[in-house]
C-alpha cells in the first residue's frame, strides 16, 4: 500500500511505499512497513493522511487456513 502524508508546515506531500498497515496510537500515526520497520508521526505535524490500496491480485490478503 502507498500512504500519503501531508505535513502542516509545508505543501509538499510525503509518499511512503510498501506500507503494510497504519493506525493511530494516541496522538501519533504509527506506520508499519512490509519489511517490519515502524515509524511514528506526531499528529500535531500532519494535516491529513491518505492510504492507497492496490486492487486486484496485487492487494495483500490474510493467509488462508487449510
Amino acid at each position: 500500500m502507498k500512504l500519503i502524508l501531508s505535513p502542516k508546515d509545508n505543501i509538499n506531500k510525503i509518499e511512503l511505499e510498501n506500507v503494510e498497515t497504519y493506525c493511530l496510537e494516541g496522538e501519533t500515526l504509527l506506520v508499519i512497513f512490509k519489511d517490519g520497520r515502524a515509524r511514528s508521526y506526531p499528529m500535531i505535524h500532519l494535516w491529513y493522511w491518505q492510504g492507497q490500496v492496490p486492487s486486484g491480485n496485487a492487494r495483500s490478503k490474510p493467509p488462508q487456513e487449510a
